[in-house]
């Protein structure tokens, strides 16, 4: 074998190599998002809160009277979409097992209709898992017409697992633009 077939040799065998590696990475790239829900889901980290899937309209759940945590609503929209969003309850005490709801106003400042989702966060991360949202406009893309405002609820009550150390949540919405999906809110 000449040296200029090794070196031929030598380089496919980089090609295939290097090409190899960043198909793999992509995959892997592509499948990170997935799994990071997955986690976040199974253990609760990451902010994400429980949403419930329930038959009956209230849960059967056990309203804790000893205990009371704080809880503190915020509210933005991403700097390239022309919404503002505020809670109407800027913080409120609830017991543990108590469902509550809260408004949101939403409006579309926009000259143009636009469709938007809400990425919910909790913080400390590690309570994520014990709000557990019963009806949120979070849960599906909403469609607003240009200047429309509308009140969006969220329903919610906090497990009474939640930690006794964690005495304060923060649930937060961030909006982003979408394109529409056929699974838009009416509100």
């Amino acid at each position: 074998m000449t040296q200029a077939a090794a070196n031929r040799k030598s380089n496919t065998r980089w090609i295939v190599t290097l090409s190899a590696a960043v198909v793999l990475m992509f995959g892997f790239g592509y499948a990170l998002v997935p799994l990071y829900d997955l986690f976040c889901e199974v253990t609760g980290i990451g902010g994400k809160p429980t949403i419930a899937k329930l038959q009956s309209e209230s849960p059967d759940v056990a309203i804790d009277t000893t205990k009371q945590v704080a809880i503190e609503f915020t509210a933005t929209a991403n700097n390239n979409m022309p919404w503002t969003i505020m809670p109407l309850v800027k913080k409120t005490s609830v017991h543990p097992g108590e469902i509550h709801v809260v408004n949101y106003l939403v409006t579309n400042t926009a000259k143009t209709e636009m469709v938007g989702q809400a990425i919910p966060s909790i913080a400390p991360m590690q309570a994520g898992r014990h709000l557990v949202k019963l009806e949120c406009f979070c849960f599906d893309n909403q469609v607003l017409a240009a200047g429309e405002a509308r009140q969006m609820p969220v329903r919610f009550y906090v497990d009474s697992k939640l930690p006794d150390e964690i005495k304060t949540l923060t649930l937060s919405y961030s909006f982003f633009e979408t394109k529409p999906s056929g699974k838009e809110g009416a509100g």
